[in-house]
């Protein structure tokens, strides 16, 4: 038999102690059996507010209610300082498909941005599902988990619902209302208690967030109690449910609550929000501690009895909050896949917007995107603008971080940018292409100022094998250039040469091979994504094109940036490579940053290649980067120089090739030395230019060591002849023509040089040559002397028989600096080569002669042929100007087998560096003045040819007898009279005397009276003479009608016959004195002696010369008919002008001098 009395005497113990600490609360008269409702919180803000709820039981022996139990919960648990008491939100940034909206704290530190008007602009509901009308309820939880922010989130999604639905007034298709519970439970809005949508919508936005327990059992019951105080018998009716609480305790409670629900007609649409990974609560989470015997889930702390309270503590620990979906999908309405949703978090309600509409509508409606990203990124925001253009400016970025409820800035971090001298003199200079295509050249640029003084850079380029190497596998590769200000303007030209060269040595055909580029400084900036290029070329172009960013040293940025480059264009199944280049220390970005960076790197499979420049390297920040081993992956050198050396190593690197067990080898380029000329300081007159030498600095920049002047453009400015037109040649061979030019006025001077000197016979080239002529432009050669140049090439090419092809001639010019006119074998013809010649501009400058063969050294490397025969003729007057660097062009000249033939004139003509250029006086031919320089046209020819072979060995003189000077001096023919009639004419002619042996200018004038013919009777003809012999008259009328009268035909009417020939000549005076009426009687005197003669039988012959201001054969002995004599000597004007052009057209073109006086 079980013996009970232990029991009992247990349960008489407990009960007597129960008593002991427990007076007997009948409690108020208004309670209740079983739970009350709650009190009100115990603070209205911060931790540790307290509220609970009183059980009541009856006591055994039937009197009245007593205490028997109670629940504590927390309640209000959120700032008493809240950040954005009197602030608002901003106005959405949409009215439908999705826009935004936000609110920041006065102080603007802190801030929200939240979606809004997610519902789709064209969303179509139709009530015919519902029959025509809809009661719907949201249920919205704003327990302490759900935070402020998302709080805000949660009631701009109902409103966005609101505004999809037919929501006018309480007597709309759809009356809403909604429920806002937590620990308690508000009915924010009654259903249908509202004017219109907007009121509506305005007191959804003012639900206050209330930070407590999540009770969706008393949120279900409050709905129920809703519908049925206030729904309509004949809507269909709706609840839909937002939280994000598990429902841990108690959930059989919940369970009944939506099964009661679903009973009286109401269809559950549940919408979770889970938290995927944790967060920290700084004093908005659970704020109270239960005692040993009291069980806690979520924030509800449940007491079976009256236990003590203890104060609780701060809780500041890592919380999370996940929802139960088993318990969410058990109160939810079925099927689940019309009632039930789950979203990731609470931004992607918003997805679920036309979702939710469509479900009250009956409908099933696809959600409007998968996810919704952050309107704000939590972390390092971007850089803000350089505070100063140049010279040392600051930027910033900011980190933003979610404090709960908002965002803030939780770091700020400064760094330097735009490190640059605002007066830079290479910015903006273009550098010069590079000197070759591959097998290594130099690119340079001059400092953008006047005279080249602060001196000009350079750097090598084309470093890569002339053969194309080619990846075996696919192989994506980014290069990081460095943009810091320690690496300067001049080493990230250098970084961008460096990755030139790396891709103009690959071959991109296969498509194995891809490329990315980005510069890194204080910020990131990607010029080139992972293949995005069309063409090698346009790759090249977007490198050449990156600009300086002169900031500080950020690896570990750029590493980030790599990574996204590669997510975002790279290939799966490509090896990927990365070149970063680094130069300095990165004191704003410590090594110690790049742990999570280069976790991610490597997960992503990226070998990390660290390109080391200089000394001043951050040590830890490479070996943090790095890929191992260290000793393969890492290329360190001294300066940006050496970078070019180890091209063909990276690249082979890259794409599995040998490695060369050297660098290569670039000492043999060309660097330093003597820089341009600058421009001329002046057009004309005595300008002059000078030059620097440069040294350098040992990083590829160079400074001004030592400077040169010169004159230029040295012809006088009134220069009476300086590009004015030749003549043709009055003889094309045979040394004896002539060409001439006029002043620009041409009664102020002219100029005549000697022409086709050449031999008629042209001399044949036998075996291939390369000939080039250097014209020397020194501004004592004068611009007839720089004509003579031109003419002795146009001869000499003249006297070559050039159609074999085997001489290919060349041209250049030289003054201070040489320019290429024609470059070996670039032309067409013969005739475009002459033509080219005399296109050359004269340069009035000095007398270089290393320039002269600078220039035919580039000319014959640049294409000249190996096996051919090399000459040179060099035309150089004065005395030779700046020969530094001399022996080094000649020695390069002697390396390429050139026969170097100097025309040297005036007196300076066998300076020393003369005879040095030609290797001795033998090929020196030295002349007086220019005017002896045609005699040398063809000991020239045959020097050009290999029947000119045996002139090589003895010295060259000129022929003997030579003339220093072209006649052309003396009285010039006259010039036209400046009237036709009348007492004023007046006519000129000049003297011309020698300026120098082939220019004249004028020096005389004579001038002289003409057409002096009066005016009555001028143009009046004369009658025919009243007889035929024996005397007649002739007779003219006047403009003002009087009457002139001369005798005619007075020879005898029986002519003389003679037996002997005879030629006579009438020499006439038609001086002004004579007169018009005397010069007709003389004219009429010769006629009438004629007539008197016999000229029918040819025995005599008449010629007739009139003289004034010059004298000419009006009519030639003998040339005319009988029938046209007389007429000839009637139409003889009054020759009072220039012969040959007023009044003689018989002798138009023929000059005065030389006729009988």
């Amino acid at each position: 038999m079980i013996n009970m009395r232990v029991p009992l005497l247990l349960l008489a113990a407990y009960l007597s102690c129960a008593s002991a600490v427990l007076e007997v609360d009948d409690g108020p008269d208004d309670v209740v059996e079983g739970w009350n409702a709650w009190s009100d919180c115990t603070k209205p803000c911060g931790n540790g507010g307290i509220t609970r709820r009183d059980k009541y039981c009856p006591h055994m022996n039937g009197g009245p209610l007593w205490k028997c139990g109670y629940m504590s919960q927390s309640c209000n648990v959120k700032s008493c300082q809240d950040p954005f008491a009197n602030t608002e939100y901003s106005e959405c940034s949409a009215t439908c498909g999705s826009g935004s909206k936000e609110v920041y704290t006065k102080d603007a530190k802190k801030w929200k941005t939240i979606y809004c008007a997610t519902q789709s602009c064209n969303l179509s509901l139709s009530l015919a599902a519902v029959g025509g009308k809809i009661d719907v309820v949201f249920m919205v939880d704003s327990n302490s988990y759900v935070g402020g922010m998302n709080w805000d989130i949660t009631k701009q999604f109902v409103v966005d619902v609101t505004n999809a639905l037919d929501v006018s007034d309480d007597t709309g298709a759809v009356r809403v209302g909604v429920v806002n519970y937590a620990t308690f439970v508000q009915n924010a809005v009654e259903l249908g208690d509202y004017q219109s949508k907007a009121d509506l919508q305005t007191q959804i936005l003012a639900m206050p967030y209330q930070a407590g327990s999540s009770l969706a059992y008393d949120a279900i019951d409050s709905m129920r109690a809703m519908f049925s105080a206030r729904g309509r018998d004949d809507a269909t009716r709706m609840a839909v449910l937002v939280t994000n609480n598990g429902m841990e305790k108690h959930f059989d409670w919940t369970a009944a609550a939506a099964e009661k629900a679903r009973a009286d007609f109401i269809n559950l649409f549940v919408i979770g929000t889970c938290r995927d990974e944790p967060r920290e609560s700084s004093g908005a989470g659970i704020s109270a501690v239960p005692t040993a015997n009291a069980v806690v889930t979520g924030e509800v702390i449940w007491y079976n009895f009256i236990v003590p309270l203890r104060s609780p503590p701060r809780f500041a620990e890592t919380i999370s909050q996940r929802v139960d979906e088993n318990k969410l999908k058990t109160v939810s309405s079925k099927p689940l896949s019309s009632y039930y949703r789950l979203v990731d978090n609470y931004n992607d309600l918003q997805t679920l917007t036309d979702v939710t509409a469509g479900r009250i509508y009956e409908q099933d409606i696809s959600p409007s995107q998968a996810h919704m990203e952050p309107l704000n990124t939590e972390g390092w925001g971007d850089w803000s603008t350089c505070s100063a253009t140049c010279s040392h400016g600051w930027q910033q970025r900011k980190k933003v971080c979610f404090a709960g409820d908002y965002y803030t800035v939780c770091g700020i971090r400064k760094a330097s940018c735009n490190i640059l001298p605002c007066v830079d003199p290479f910015r903006g200079v273009e550098w010069s292409p590079c000197t070759t295509t591959c097998g290594g050249g130099v690119r340079d640029r001059y400092a953008n100022d006047t005279d080249g003084s602060d001196g000009y850079q350079q750097m090598y380029c084309s470093a890569q094998s002339c053969n194309l190497a080619s990846s075996s596998e696919a192989t994506d590769v980014v290069f990081g250039l460095s943009g810091s200000y320690q690496c300067g303007d001049l080493g990230f030209e250098s970084n961008k040469q460096f990755a030139m060269d790396i891709v103009s040595g690959c071959d991109l055909t296969n498509d194995r091979l891809r490329f990315g580029v980005m510069s890194y400084g204080t910020d990131t900036d990607v010029a080139v994504p992972c293949g995005g290029y069309t063409s090698k070329e346009d790759l090249l172009t977007s490198i050449d094109e990156m600009s300086f960013a002169a900031g500080s040293v950020n690896p570990v940025g750029a590493i980030g940036e790599i990574t996204n480059m590669f997510a975002q264009g790279g290939r799966s199944d490509a090896r990927k490579i990365v070149f970063i280049f680094i130069n300095g220390r990165s004191g704003n970005f410590p090594a110690s940053e790049a742990t999570e960076v280069m976790a991610t790197a490597r997960k992503a499979g990226l070998e990390i290649y660290v390109i080391a420049i200089g000394n001043q390297v951050d040590q830890d920040m490479v070996s943090a980067i790095v890929s191992q081993p260290a000793s393969e992956h890492v290329l360190a050198v001294s300066t940006y120089r050496d970078l070019a050396t180890y091209t063909d190593t990276t690249i082979a690197q890259m794409t599995g090739g040998n490695i060369p067990a050297e660098p290569q080898d670039l000492s043999n380029l060309p660097y330093g030395g003597w820089g341009g000329w600058s421009a001329c300081t002046q057009t004309c007159g005595d300008g002059r230019q000078t030059r620097n030498k440069f040294c350098d600095k040992g990083t590829g920049e160079f400074y001004r060591c030592s400077r040169q002047t010169s004159s230029c453009n040295s012809i006088m400015c009134d220069d009476l002849f300086y590009g004015r037109e030749w003549s043709s040649c009055s003889q094309t061979c045979g040394r004896g023509g002539l060409r001439t030019r006029e002043a620009a006025n041409s009664v102020e001077g002219f100029q005549r040089i000697r022409c086709g000197m050449q031999s008629c016979k042209k001399v044949s080239v036998n075996e291939e040559t390369d000939l080039i002529f250097a014209l020397g432009g020194s501004r004592s050669a004068g611009t007839d002397g720089w004509a003579i140049s031109q003419q002795l090439v146009t001869d000499i090419v003249n006297g070559l028989e050039l159609s074999g092809g085997k001489m290919k001639l060349g041209l250049e010019s030289f003054s201070n600096s040489y320019e290429v006119a024609v470059p070996l074998g670039q032309y067409t013809t013969k005739t475009d080569f002459i033509e080219d010649v005399w296109d050359i501009d004269y340069p009035a400058g000095g007398a270089s002669v290393v320039e002269a063969v600078s220039g035919i050294v580039d000319m014959m490397k640049a294409n000249g042929r190996d096996d051919a025969r090399k000459i040179a003729f060099i035309i150089i007057d004065g005395e030779t100007t700046h020969a530094d660097g001399l022996e080094e062009v000649l020695g390069e000249a002697k390396d390429l087998d050139i026969d170097l033939f100097v025309v040297g004139v005036g007196e300076r003509a066998n300076d020393s560096a003369i005879i040095q250029v030609a290797g001795g006086e033998s090929s020196v031919l030295a002349a007086e003045n220019f005017n002896l320089v045609p005699q040398f046209t063809d000991y020239l020819v045959d020097f050009a040819t290999t029947t000119g072979g045996a002139h090589r060995k003895g010295k060259l003189f000129p022929p003997s007898g030579s003339e220093g000077s072209i006649p052309g001096s003396g009285w010039h023919e006259w010039h036209d009279c400046n009237t036709t009639c009348g007492f004023t004419g007046k006519q000129r002619r000049y003297k011309y005397c020698n300026q120098s042996p082939n220019t004249f200018t004028k020096c005389y004038t004579s001038m002289a009276s003409c057409n002096t013919i009066p005016y009555p009777y001028h143009g009046s003809k004369w009658s025919e003479c009243s007889k035929e012999c024996g005397g007649g008259v002739r007779s003219r009328i006047s403009s003002d009608y009087e009457t002139e009268r001369i005798k005619c035909h007075n020879q005898p009417c029986a002519p003389y016959n003679g037996n002997c020939n005879v030629d006579i000549i009438f020499v006439l005076d038609s001086s002004g004195s004579i007169g018009v009426y005397n010069w007709f009687v003389t004219k009429q005197f010769v006629i009438d002696v004629i007539l008197g003669m016999n000229a029918n039988m040819n025995m005599t012959r008449v010629g007739v010369v009139v003289y004034s201001t010059t004298t000419c054969r009006e009519i030639e002995l003998g040339a005319y008919t009988t029938d046209t004599l007389e007429k000839a000597v009637c139409d003889q004007t009054h020759c009072w002008s220039v012969c040959g052009r007023c009044c003689c057209p018989s002798c138009l073109g023929r000059p005065a001098s030389g006729w009988p006086q």
